[in-house]
């Protein structure tokens, strides 16, 4: 038999069921929307998002003949993004041919050279995209922002809704996909693929870092540059200008995708004879955006 004290004790410990209802718990205040970018550096955030304040993504190389080497991909959001290629093909007569190569992206131009040369200089329009963002009233700046806010939470639910084939690489989760006769498992939310199968290049991820500390001058051009061989801007950027915003303003987002190049493309190529050519094989996409460079 239990201790008509020890009920008692328990009977105290209880919350109580009867009696008046408790006070109604507050709803959590909604989360504060973020502020409105006023400058030309904010908005280009906003435009070319990554999922971190700074990466750094290294890839193991493979290609046919021999063709090996790594990748390491910088990028910074707003536009800024850096790769270091490091090729070695073995050519008879000749050993182990080396060469080394750097692309530099940024939201008015990119470098590309092989190492020691003066390389070429092509000019991109999302410096001037978002100068004149910061030349509107707030009204417009206002709809502009809400327009890629609302882009990008429509990508991310439709991610969620149907992910497609996922695999993971080096820990993220990427989606596979066909392009033509190139494969790649893309990582959306940097706009970078983690897994890329070419006919002249497979490429993987093998480590990713997302909190590196990278110099102040990581994304400025050598003085090299100074003399490269200048080259027209990419027509895959052919529409996007100051006229974008007025559309985006409208409510029009279709040419937001215009500003989004994802992929990367190794700035020289190796041939038998080892002759290094500036411009390389590409994966079908731009290194102009975002890594989303």
């Amino acid at each position: 038999m239990i201790h008509p004290g020890r009920v008692l004790a328990l009977l105290l410990a209880l919350p109580a069921c009867g009696g008046p209802p408790s006070a109604p718990q507050a709803a959590p205040a909604p989360a504060p929307e973020p502020a409105l970018p006023g400058t030309a550096s904010g908005f280009l955030r906003e435009l070319l998002p990554l999922p971190s304040e700074a990466l750094v993504v290294v890839y193991d190389l493979e290609g046919p003949g021999g063709l090996s080497g790594s990748l390491e991909i910088l990028a910074r959001p707003g536009g800024l993004r850096r790769e270091n290629w490091r090729l070695e093909l073995p050519v008879p007569g000749r050993g182990q041919l080396a060469r080394r190569a750097t692309r530099i992206v940024t939201p008015a131009r990119m470098w590309a050279a092989s190492e020691g040369a003066a390389g070429t200089v092509t000019p991109l329009p999302l410096a001037r995209l978002a100068g004149a963002y910061e030349d509107l009233d707030p009204s417009r700046r206002r709809a502009v922002i809400e327009a890629v806010r609302a882009w990008y939470g429509e990508l991310a639910r439709a991610r969620h809704e149907h992910p497609g084939q996922v695999r993971e690489v080096a820990g993220v989760t990427c989606t596979w996909m066909r392009v033509a006769a190139q494969s790649l498992c893309m990582w959306e939310e940097a706009g970078l693929p983690l897994r890329y199968e070419g006919p002249a290049l497979t490429a993987e991820a093998v480590r990713i870092d997302r909190a590196p500390t990278l110099s102040d001058d990581a994304f400025d051009l050598p003085h090299q540059a100074a003399t490269a061989r200048n080259l027209p801007p990419p027509e895959a950027l052919a529409g996007v200008g100051p006229e974008l915003l007025e559309r985006l303003a409208a409510g029009d987002v279709a040419p937001l995708a215009l500003t989004v190049q994802p992929g990367f493309r190794p700035p020289l190529d190796l041939d038998a004879s080892g002759e290094a050519d500036a411009e390389g094989e590409g994966t079908g996409a731009s290194s102009a955006g975002q890594v989303h460079p």
